[in-house]
């Protein structure tokens, strides 16, 4: 068993070890501009590498920790929404977020139906209904993170000095607008979804058939909530799950030991987590995942943090936020006998097999 075990823990060092190798090579990829951001001088990592540890460790391990805390924030959310179906501990809702998202980590798309294919498995409750809690926990997750950051935008003082601000500001009005449009527009497909589909199908044309079943599962996605209850809990744990997930940033960039980084303000930090989660929407050609690009320009050009350092701050803000979860993701994978590769086509057919 410790043998095994052992053999686990190296295979998921190795993964890791594979996965920050790759990045190096893509943030190589850039150096050419990376030089001119430093203009012209060549950047010296070993310099760089070293400031991260200069200040404490003991920083990265509580960013660890916040991160860890945030995924079970999940699985609190994802038993809210079950409730009004039926009452699930909360036990059996943990492993499949760690073991779910350590699958996005390694598999990209193809990995995004394991969570709700494992919870189905575990709780008895239909794929269907997993698959709109999923959906509705992409909702809660939009709305919470952009309110978390135009508020902070707006009501921040210490904001108003850093480049851009005027461009911050009126982003985050449009960002409040944006979501308070998509609320309505939930709420209006939550009364009147079925309506509006049959509605877009009185003509038989290809894209009105196809909008209208997106109308209609979207609109049975969000029945998942039966009232006021589940939505007030629901959207304050989807804050705190953001503010943990903005804990570990902070920590993060705190263990660096530059004072442009240990200086940094919670505020501030928010700002920077809006770049990074932005970014990661973006796939930008030779490079791939734009959460590190976008969040090593943020450092450098909006909080004047050294290029180099910005560098491996992007790339170890990655590796907390998003590759870390694969020690314990690996490791439930292991004691529950499943492997992420098979749960991934299972649920992709699962999947495939609902929408028809």
């Amino acid at each position: 068993m410790k043998n095994s075990r052992k053999l686990i823990i190296s295979l998921v060092v190795a993964v890791i070890a594979l996965l920050i190798y790759a990045q190096f090579r893509s943030v190589g990829k850039m150096s050419q501009r990376i030089t001119e951001l430093n203009h012209g001088q060549p950047i010296d990592w070993k310099h760089d590498f070293q400031a991260v540890f200069a200040h404490s460790p003991v920083h990265l391990l509580i960013a660890l920790a916040f991160i860890y805390v945030a995924y079970i924030g999940r699985a609190v959310r994802w038993q809210v929404f079950l409730s009004r179906i039926r009452s699930v501990p909360l036990k059996p809702l943990i492993s499949p977020q760690f073991i779910g998202f350590s699958g996005l980590v390694l598999l990209g798309r193809p990995g995004e139906f394991i969570r709700p294919y494992l919870i189905a498995r575990k709780t008895n409750i239909s794929f269907t209904t997993q698959m709109a809690i999923l959906v509705v926990e992409r909702i809660f997750d939009m709305g919470a993170f952009a309110l978390i950051i135009a508020i902070n935008i707006v009501l921040s003082p210490s904001l108003r000095t850093l480049p851009f601000y005027s461009k911050f500001r009126t982003g985050s009005f449009v960002l409040l607008a944006g979501v308070l449009a998509f609320a309505l527009l939930c709420a209006l497909l939550y009364a009147s979804g079925s309506k509006i589909a049959a509605h877009l199908r009185r003509e038989p044309k290809p894209w009105r058939e196809s909008l209208a079943d997106k109308v209609q599962h979207f609109s049975a996605g969000l029945h998942v909530l039966h009232g006021a209850n589940e939505i007030l809990t629901g959207s304050i744990v989807s804050i705190a799950t953001w503010m943990l997930i903005a804990g570990c940033y902070y920590f993060t960039v705190h263990a660096f030991g530059t004072p442009e980084l240990q200086s940094m303000s919670l505020t501030r930090v928010l700002l920077l987590m809006f770049f990074s989660v932005a970014g990661g929407v973006i796939q930008l050609p030779g490079v791939g995942g734009g959460a590190q690009v976008v969040t090593i320009w943020a450092l450098n050009r909006v909080f004047g943090v050294p290029i180099g350092v910005a560098a491996l701050g992007g790339i170890l803000l990655w590796l907390m936020t998003s590759v870390t979860v694969l020690i314990p993701g690996l490791l439930l994978a292991r004691s529950e006998q499943v492997s992420l590769t098979s749960l991934s086509h299972a649920s992709e057919e699962q999947a495939a097999a609902e929408a028809t």
